[in-house]
């Protein structure tokens, strides 16, 4: 039995390498009316930062050590910017941080021990959101549509702009959702490639020209034709989408404009109607890349800089209290499991 109201910690670690997210949320009641207390994003340092980058390459004592260290830094940052403030959470929920993501080998790894955050914090921590309807076969993502679908009611289409691009869209029967497209992977990968973190406001794509050539194949790359739950991990963006973009002979710019229109052109194919799109995620604020989707015909509603910031931070923090309610909270319908999932390990405090 929860008693609201509860305190949960949000910890969101993407594959854009940006930080970590984290979001302490206040769930008022069980009809989850929610406020976001306080909110920051912690840059990774760079010898951390290295060692994520090159995680999939890593030895296996290497992966261990990284495993820990990423906990440590993590259960560090909310000591530092939550408990020692004298904001004490109930729970702590973290996504952990991908290193593979291969569901239709039956195998998903998001390191983050649960037990270190715990020990460091002397919090209660739910985590591993995604194995167990992996082992149900399902794709073990996208997640986020279980927050979609009953925090943001008054939206029937709902876009994050993150690493990856991912929409939930409802229906009459409930939500379909999946991964669309590599957003800021790319649009950093090449921003990087002009020794940028990213492309601020889309500035050097919206100085670019676009390149039909290079449009049309990224339009026929394999991932596209999949009929059924996609989830796109970083495997699939390495092997299918780089070596295309690699192998163009033109400037960084006409990359950049070229792979905004290409996002737009990919939500637009799939966006039903003129319905309204809350856009989140760092994309938001990719001025060149919200025009790109304007100038397709796409309704674009930005929220406040808390939900664009920290939307998903938010839903990890849910599907905590969802876990800890004993109620699903990974949906077959999105990621193609054999059933619902109530997912999640929690681990107590008390146990240390």
């Amino acid at each position: 039995m929860v008693k609201f109201p509860v305190d949960i910690i949000g910890v969101m670690s993407g594959t854009s390498l940006d930080g970590v997210d984290l979001a302490l949320v206040r769930f008022q009641d069980d009809s989850y009316n929610f406020e976001l207390v306080k909110t920051t994003t912690v840059t990774f340092p760079n010898d951390l930062l290295m060692l994520l980058s090159n995680c999939r390459i890593l030895s296996n004592n290497m992966l261990i050590e990284l495993h820990h260290e990423w906990s440590k830094f993590v259960g560090d940052e909310i000591k530092k910017n939550f408990i020692s403030k004298g904001l004490n959470p109930d729970y702590i929920a973290s996504h952990g941080h991908t290193v593979f993501h291969e569901p239709k080998k039956g195998f998903t790894l998001q390191i983050g021990s649960i037990s270190v955050l715990s020990k460091i914090t002397n919090c209660n921590v739910i985590g591993d959101f995604r194995s167990l309807d992996v082992s149900k076969g399902g794709e073990g993502a996208p997640l986020v549509p279980i927050g979609d679908l009953l925090l943001f009611t008054d939206h029937n289409i709902c876009l994050n702009l993150g690493g990856i691009a991912n929409i939930s869209v409802k229906t009459a029967s409930g939500i379909s959702a999946y991964d669309v497209c590599p957003c800021n992977l790319i649009l950093n990968y090449l921003a990087q490639k002009k020794g940028l973190v990213y492309d601020k406001g889309g500035m050097f794509a919206s100085k670019g020209a676009f390149n039909k050539e290079l449009f049309e194949e990224l339009n026929t790359i394999e991932y596209y034709s999949l009929s059924s739950n996609p989830s796109l991990g970083i495997e699939v963006i390495e092997e299918q989408f780089f070596p295309v973009i690699d192998k163009y002979d033109i400037s960084i710019e006409d990359k950049l404009q070229t792979y905004c229109k290409h996002i737009a052109f990919q939500i637009e194919q799939i966006t039903p109607g003129k319905q309204t799109v809350l856009v989140s995620g760092g994309g938001a604020y990719n001025d060149f890349l919200i025009a790109c989707f304007k100038e397709a015909g796409l309704a674009i509603e930005i929220p406040s800089n808390s939900i664009i910031e920290f939307k998903e931070a938010l839903i990890f923090a849910f599907l905590g209290l969802r876990k800890i309610e004993g109620k699903v909270n990974v949906l077959k319908e999105v990621t193609g499991a054999a059933s619902d999932s109530i997912a999640g390990h929690l681990f107590l405090k008390e146990s240390i």
